[in-house]
């Protein structure tokens, strides 16, 4: 892959890892293995097909291994078992995610460990354990909340909990290109547990022009205070457009009704949004204060993973999981889970996250990629994720760019001149008199198996992925993620969106290779895989414009070709394994660019 870091699973399924602040890691799981040491006291057994304990391991910092490739395993474990099984017995004991607080109630520094739990018919649950040193001496200090039903999973792997940062509309920490500069990232180092923070609010924003502000408020939240690219070329000739290839129908009206007048909604339709929103705590002026996020990945990598906006009650070290929003999902896509954050010398939240593979199990050889580092803050009452700015250094120039275009109904509008399958790609669109418009990314494979169009619903309100003609993906999901066959065998995927009636769309794509991350200004993220095949030598990016049920305009289009994290460009000749093809295949051209150094 060319912008995302390829992950190898070299441990059994249930091994995860935390990054402490000095560098040491945590991780948990092992098979049930006698060899390895005893067995766990019957009555601290989870009677499991393996044996879970927190492990760690530190790097060795003393050969000067800056890319930390060495590693140097503790000689016992951090905790060895889990608490003593009850009536109730846990369902697993596993993920831990450390963080450091600063000082306890008697005044000592001390850090703080989270590991994912449930228990056996009662639901989801956090542990939390404390201690003074990091590789010695935790205790277990209760829950940090808990379900009361199993209704978001029997067990709540990975759980994260961190205090995010509040921002007004249009609020931006430093801009993309004073980072991209080289900024003084040491005069902005924020320190920052997730239960106790000394950060400051977002600054002001930057005065505008006003015929400027609503073209820029798209680029200060995709590309976190970026600044504005001077400069538009005026419509393009439309005639002479291709069929799209592939069938977007709206799904059948839903029979629930919003519960809610005013306002934009959240993720989530109806009756799930009422639930989420049900009880809510709300200060003296009918406003919720939130200042804390959970996210857990509830049971399997087959279920979306989910977040609850709320509060901390700081003495006693527990989240108040009553009055908090939420359940929601944290992204509207079928392959994240199993995310992780942590704070940077900027003072920045950042997130990323396992994007899985869905090929045939088999077709390859690695367990998928991580997402690109997302930022993580509050507007409002919202959460807002975006992409870190630090991914546009990637972008090679410029490689095309639109305005005022109209999208003519059920025809294709396609982005000439441009190739390569890595790919960012800016768009904001208006509604003109379409139900629905976006992005057609049509495949190279036999029967255009493996198409898919991004689409924003304005009827509706939801952004989604529909999958067109054949079985170019695996679909199998799970938890409550909808997903609706299509006429024509595909399939679609996504959710609702916090956008206003008719509101202009403004949409970010990152496209590398089968990986799509689409972000939303309104805050939402939608993370998929498309197959879309090998490409023919001189062929273009494949990439259309499209509406549905009327006519809509883009407003404004830039798109760049992106090159690569690693110093030398990707070698796609052995197996092409990251197109979904088990054949052997050349160079194509469009990877033939010079190698650059990262951060050129």
């Amino acid at each position: 892959m060319d912008l995302y870091t390829t992950m190898v699973d070299t441990t059994c399924s249930t091994s995860t890892l935390s990054m402490a602040v000095n560098g040491t890691l945590a991780l948990s799981g092992g098979m049930r293995n006698t060899a390895c040491g005893s067995l766990p006291p019957p009555e601290y057994d989870l009677n499991l097909p393996f044996i879970e304990s927190q492990l760690w391991a530190a790097p060795d910092t003393a050969s000067g291994d800056r890319n930390l490739t060495h590693w140097t395993k503790g000689t016992t474990a951090l905790i060895g078992i889990p608490p003593l099984q009850t009536d109730e017995p846990l369902v697993g004991w596993r993920d831990p995610f450390i963080f450091e607080r600063r000082h306890n109630a008697d005044g000592v520094e001390e850090w703080g460990m989270l590991i994912g739990s449930g228990r056996k018919n009662i639901g989801g649950s956090v542990m939390i354990y404390r201690s003074a040193d990091l590789t010695t001496g935790w205790r277990y200090d209760g829950l940090l909340c808990e379900a009361d039903n199993t209704d978001t999973g029997a067990m709540w792997e990975c759980p994260l909990l961190f205090e995010l940062e509040k921002r007004p509309d249009g609020a931006s920490r430093q801009s993309s290109a004073s980072i991209s500069r080289g900024g003084d990232a040491a005069s902005s180092v924020l320190e920052r547990s997730p239960l106790q923070s000394s950060h400051q609010p977002g600054e002001a924003p930057e005065d505008l022009q006003q015929e400027k502000q609503q073209e820029d408020a798209f680029r200060d939240r995709m590309c976190h205070g970026a600044e504005a690219q001077q400069g538009q070329q005026e419509a393009a000739d439309t005639t002479d457009q291709a069929q799209p290839s592939g069938r977007w129908q709206p799904p059948a009206a839903s029979d629930s009704e919003d519960d809610f007048d005013e306002g934009p909604l959240e993720v989530g339709a109806g009756s799930e949004l009422a639930a989420a929103l049900a009880n809510v705590a709300l200060d003296e002026r009918g406003q919720a204060n939130f200042t804390h996020l959970l996210c857990i990945s509830p049971d399997a990598p087959t279920n979306p993973v989910l977040y609850y906006l709320g509060t901390m009650d700081q003495e006693a070290c527990r989240f108040q999981l009553t009055g908090a929003k939420g359940p929601l999902r944290l992204d509207l896509g079928d392959v994240l889970y199993a995310p992780n954050c942590m704070d940077d010398p900027q003072g920045r939240l950042l997130m990323w996250g396992w994007l899985q593979e869905r090929r045939k199990v088999g077709s390859y050889d690695y367990a998928g990629c991580l997402s690109v580092p997302r930022i993580m803050y509050l507007r409002g009452d919202r959460l807002h994720q975006e992409p870190a700015p630090e991914v546009m250094r990637l972008r090679r120039g410029k490689s095309w760019q639109q305005s005022r275009m109209t999208i003519a109904p059920e025809e294709s509008t396609p982005l000439e001149g441009i190739a390569g399958a890595a790919l960012d790609i800016e768009c904001t669109l208006e509604r003109g008199s379409a139900t629905a418009a976006g992005l057609l990314f049509r495949s190279w494979n036999a029967g255009g198996e493996g198409s898919a169009s991004v689409v924003y619903d304005w009827d509706r309100n939801v952004l989604e992925v529909v999958f067109l003609g054949g079985e170019a993906r695996d679909s199998m999901t799970g938890g409550p993620i909808d997903m609706e066959d299509d006429d024509d065998g595909g399939h679609r995927i996504g959710g609702e969106v916090s956008m206003r009636p008719d509101e202009t769309v403004q949409m970010r794509v990152l496209l590398d290779h089968s990986c799509m991350e689409v972000y939303l200004s309104s805050g939402e993220v939608l993370s998929t895989r498309v197959y879309r095949g090998y490409p023919p030598d001189g062929a273009d990016a494949g990439i259309d414009f499209v509406a549905y049920g009327g006519s809509a305009e883009v407003k404004r289009a830039e798109v760049w070709e992106m090159r690569s994290i690693w110093k030398r460009d990707l070698d796609v000749g052995k197996g092409g394994t990251i197109f979904g093809s088990s054949d052997p295949v050349k160079k194509p051209a469009m990877f033939g660019s010079q190698p650059v150094p990262v951060g050129a």
